[in-house]
């Protein structure tokens, strides 16, 4: 499917749907969530993260999605309208505070 940026296994049915603005209240460990890429960043470890917002005109709620080098998915470009999957976190590092899909199973392009 040319709209997958899959990971080789992978079943959606595990995971739960999370609204951007509400992930802070998600309690479940595995999440989706849909949103338009705002930035991608290199991380100093070699990961990739992007960012994750409803509205592409303002900065925030967001969520941070790192992709790792072992699960090697796609990075999409941004302005992209994405759905991703992975595992949810809070990143309570001094310069983060943020709520992070990391690591990053899958990713599906809703509109490029």
């Amino acid at each position: 499917d040319s709209d997958s940026l899959m990971a080789e296994t992978f079943d959606s049915s595990q995971f739960h749907l999370v609204r951007i603005a509400d992930i802070e209240q998600n309690q479940k460990p595995h999440v989706v969530a849909e949103g338009f890429v705002s930035e991608v960043l290199a991380d100093a470890d070699g990961d990739l993260k992007f960012r994750l917002v409803d509205d592409l005109g303002r900065p925030g709620p967001f969520i941070v999605c790192e992709i790792i080098d072992s699960i090697r998915v796609r990075t999409p470009s941004v302005g992209s309208r994405v759905r991703v999957y992975g595992v949810s976190r809070y990143d309570s590092q001094p310069d983060h505070n943020w709520y992070e899909v990391h690591p990053v199973l899958n990713i599906e392009i809703v509109r490029d």
